[in-house]
């Protein structure tokens, strides 16, 4: 999709947007160049796939992508307002392999051994992500794929430190402060466990080999690489005053 029609859409269906926060995230992440989705995928080698789940979807961007790539693709997100957004792209673009649902990580809807993969980029931090990673092995098949990425304790330093995107409706310093909070409480209160935290690569492989996952990669985010013919522009530090900022994983169910 060229620029000029993305700009068209942004115009068209940007304006249902309710937020300012959220109206420049839906700018930002939809003028990107279709490139900047499709090469990450093709990186990591999903394509040719028959049932894709992109788990919290928001606006749909990877949704897209994947789309162009593999057979199916079932998308979800929590937020209504998001998923209305994606679905009026779907429509403008008569895009016909893509099903759009409201949908909870941490109880999909879905019946086991159903997806030949799963793709999650940089939400399963904000859910409980032990209950989101228990269920991603319940309704991938045998050898399925799991792929997502998420923020370290780097990342949050980094907010706290640079504040990069703060709007007039949501303060990034603010929200890193609350992360900090929350991952104290879970980690040494015993507390039931609750959304927004940091990970850890320790803590995130001992969850996956738990729920019945073999770790296939764990890296800095965008340094997954399987097919050598993709190469890409790293939009992240690995790490940000020596600590663990934002990664990636791929896993296979056993």
């Amino acid at each position: 999709m060229n620029k000029s029609k993305k700009i068209n859409i942004i115009l068209k269906i940007g304006n249902a947007i309710r937020s300012k926060k959220d109206y420049e995230y839906f700018e930002r992440i939809f003028l990107k160049e279709d490139s900047f989705y499709l090469d990450r995928i093709k990186r990591i080698n999903y394509t040719g796939l028959g049932k894709v789940l992109d788990a919290g979807c928001g606006y749909g961007q990877w949704s897209f992508a994947l789309s162009k790539l593999n057979k199916k693709v079932y998308a979800i997100d929590i937020d209504t307002e998001r998923i209305n957004i994606a679905k009026k792209i779907c429509e403008y673009e008569s895009i016909k392999n893509i099903t759009f649902d409201k949908g909870n990580l941490e109880k999909l809807q879905y019946e086991n051994n159903y997806f030949d993969c799963i793709f999650s980029y940089s939400v399963i931090y904000q859910t409980n992500y032990i209950k989101s990673i228990k269920e991603f092995g319940r309704v991938l098949k045998k050898n399925g794929l799991l792929y997502f990425s998420t923020n370290g304790i780097g990342w949050y330093i980094y907010n706290l430190i640079k504040k990069p995107n703060s709007s007039d409706d949501f303060n990034t310093r603010k929200y890193a402060l609350k992360v900090f909070l929350n991952s104290f409480f879970n980690r040494f209160r015993s507390i039931k466990k609750v959304n927004d935290v940091y990970m850890t690569k320790m803590n995130t492989i001992y969850i996956l080999k738990k729920y019945g996952f073999k770790i296939l990669k764990i890296k800095p985010e965008g340094s997954i690489k399987l097919n050598n013919d993709i190469n890409i522009e790293r939009i992240y530090c690995p790490t940000y005053m020596g600590l663990t900022n934002v990664f990636e994983v791929l896993a296979q169910k056993r």
